[in-house]
This record gives structure tokens, sequence and C-alpha cells, in this order.
């Protein structure tokens, strides 16, 4: 990066939209290979210049989803432990959802994240940074899934796997197909009388 990049992204009358340009002009340069650029069929119809501007802009969002995952992992982790030490009668609280409340954070969304953290990192020891890069939403669908007695690791990541590259309907088709086959296979198992 030269001075006078530099110099126009630390200046604070330089937009937000500007210090964006500057930066895909960055990414685009250093990080987008020609081989990415030549591999996307669109780059004949739009350009090898847009497309690899095109390319920048797709690694920033996706890289800045999985850092506010990350994110959200580290924070629903902070919030168990508030939660279970009761910490938060320290401050004052007496119940665990006044101090969620005064986090401007709905119980509905904690008690989700909390159940995601519970069953991929506590139960099955996926780490934060490898959750990050999964649509939450995606997570909850496989969710059912994971929280079956005797499901193991090798098969949440097989379906972890499918999450980037399935439609969430499609998703919820295949989970739902295998949580019924499991619960038949394990209906079939039961000793008579049962």
């Amino acid at each position: 990066m030269n001075s006078k990049q530099s110099s126009e992204e630390m200046n604070p009358h330089t937009g937000p939209s500007k210090q964006l340009e500057l930066r895909l002009a960055e990414i685009a340069k250093q990080e987008i290979t020609d081989e990415e650029v030549a591999a996307n069929w669109r780059t004949e119809i739009y350009g090898e210049e847009v497309i690899r501007k095109t390319l920048a802009l797709d690694k920033l969002v996706r890289n800045k989803f999985t850092k506010a995952n990350k994110a959200m992992f580290e924070w629903v982790e902070n919030v168990e432990k508030m939660k279970d030490n009761k910490s938060y009668e320290q401050l004052g609280y007496t119940k665990f959802e006044d101090w969620i409340h005064n986090q401007s954070v709905s119980m509905s969304t904690v008690k989700s994240w909390l159940k995601v953290h519970e069953v991929y990192c506590k139960k099955y020891r996926f780490t934060c940074d490898e959750l990050s890069i999964y649509d939450s939403k995606k997570l909850n669908i496989i969710l059912p899934l994971a929280e079956i007695e005797g499901v193991t690791k090798e098969k949440v990541k097989e379906f972890l796997d499918s999450i980037t590259s399935m439609h969430e309907s499609d998703l919820k088709s295949m989970v739902k197909e295998e949580i019924d086959e499991i619960l038949s296979s394990s209906e079939a198992r039961l000793p008579d009388g049962s």
C-alpha cells in the first residue's frame, strides 16, 4: 500500500464509499488471482476488471460474515458464563432474563444461540472458528438432527458441509429425511414389548 492510499484511508473526510473502493482495489490487486478471474465465465461478459472487483467484494463480504459469526459465538460463550455463574446478580439483576433484556437482545435469540453453542460446541466439540463460516439459520435447521442421541460428529459434519451449497428448503427436507430414517431404524431395534 503506498503512502497516498494510506493517507486517503486514514483521512476522516474520505467517505465510507471511497474507503470501501480503496479496500476493494487493494484486495483485487493482492488477493484475487488471475486464475480466479479466468475461471469465472462471467469475465467474458463483464470484463476482467469488473469481475476482479466483484470477487474482491465477495471475499470481503464472506470475511466480514465469518468475523460477525465468530463474534456471536464468543458473545454467547460469555453470556453462558454470566448465566451459569449468576454474575448478573453482581450487577443488581435478580433474573438472567432481566440482564439479557438490558443487553437489547431478545431472550428467544439468546436461547437459540445458547442451544447452538450447547450442541455444536459442547456436545460435538466444534470450535467457534469451524462454525463461524456457517449461516446461523442453517445451523438451526440441522440442530434437531444434531440433538438426537447417537448421531456422530461425522454425520453432523456431513450436514454442515451441505450448508453452503444447499437452499434452506432442500436442507430442511434432507434433515427431515435423515431424522425419519434414524428414528425408524431406532424403533426397529427396540426390544419386543417396549
